[in-house]
């Protein structure tokens, strides 16, 4: 009787498992589909000539401009904008990263 009480709870714990996996897919798959704004935070890796700075997100180096044409220096953490959940591509720079966040 002990050894059906085992596989009983074991069946339930993986049930349990897989339907939390199952909840999170699909409420990653709304939050790709809602349009909504975010932020984000990178490092500046490089200072560009034309105004753009050359920020590393999640290892990807991406070409960003900065709002308000505010200056940074290379190493600076910021604070981006993605303007567009839609479009991960279309950001700004809001700021540099305030120490205390």
């Amino acid at each position: 009787m002990l050894k059906d009480n085992g596989r009983v709870k074991m069946a339930m714990s993986h049930f349990k498992e897989e339907l939390l996996k199952a909840v999170e897919k699909m409420i990653e798959e709304k939050r790709k589909r809602i349009d909504y704004c975010r932020t984000v935070y990178g490092i500046v890796r490089q200072c560009n000539i034309d105004g753009t700075y050359d920020v590393e997100i999640n290892s990807c180096t991406q070409k960003i401009y900065s709002m308000d044409n505010a200056k940074y220096s290379v190493g600076n953490v910021v604070v981006c904008l993605v303007l567009d959940n839609r479009n991960y591509s279309n950001k700004i720079i809001l700021c540099k990263k305030p120490t205390v966040i």
